[in-house]
């Protein structure tokens, strides 16, 4: 594959992915990221010739990603912290009913 189709399938990727988040959170899906990751590390490793203002439009696409990706986590943390205090409550509530 040469340089530009390898730049232009990541580019593709990368606004494909803001596209979703601009959606909303539900939008992206665990396979959009994992192919993202995937082409990131072909792009980096085979890739190293972007300047100017498409390497600054390239890092911005990147950082929106790893933001939302970021976002995503903390979002399942406060969902299962949320999970946790509503076993703990049911659990603590079927004691006093005994």
């Amino acid at each position: 594959m040469s340089s530009t189709d390898l730049y232009q399938r990541y580019k593709e990727k990368l606004e494909q992915i803001n596209v979703q988040i601009a959606k909303g959170p539900d939008s992206v899906t665990d396979d959009m990221i994992v192919a993202f990751h995937r082409d990131s590390i072909e792009y980096v490793l085979n890739e190293m010739n972007v300047k100017g203002e498409d390497l600054q439009y390239m890092l911005g696409l990147v950082v929106n990603v790893l933001q939302y990706v970021e976002q995503r986590k903390h979002s399942i943390e406060n969902d299962l912290c949320q999970i946790r205090a509503i076993g703990i409550a049911k659990n603590n509530y079927q004691k006093q009913m005994k």
